[in-house]
């Protein structure tokens, strides 16, 4: 972990760099930031989800929570990096409509266990 530490320093001393003579490279150098940190997060997310399996297994929990709450959180995430990318490239329409979308797909996401508690609030009614 520390090399990607390392390497977003040298990538925001080149953007700093790039900043007033190419604004363009600029921006570009960010984005690679962005996909240096995440990259590695990446591939250390099979592991992670194997952790989080054994987690739930033991505490009881329905391992199909677990993945509908790791898909919001990953939707929410990845519309919240997405919006700040475009807020950064001064496109605030793109950042609204990204953040937007992400909503809706937590939404959607979200469907079974909205499911879920109205048919437990039903039985507990009825």
């Amino acid at each position: 972990m520390l090399r990607v530490f390392a390497v977003c320093i040298i990538l925001i001393g080149v953007v700093t760099a790039f900043k007033y003579v190419k604004p363009e490279y600029a921006f570009l150098f960010r984005l690679l930031c962005v996909f240096a940190v995440f990259v590695p997060l990446i591939a250390e997310l099979e592991r992670i989800m194997e952790s989080l399996n054994i987690f739930a297994d033991y505490a009881g929990i329905n391992s199909e929570y677990l993945s509908v709450a790791l898909r919001i959180a990953a939707v929410t995430i990845g519309s919240q990096l997405t919006s700040e990318i475009c807020m950064d490239a001064q496109e605030r329409a793109a950042a609204f409509a990204v953040e937007l979308a992400g909503r809706a797909a937590v939404i959607i996401i979200s469907l079974p266990i909205i499911k879920v508690i109205f048919e437990f609030t039903v039985k507990v009614f009825d």
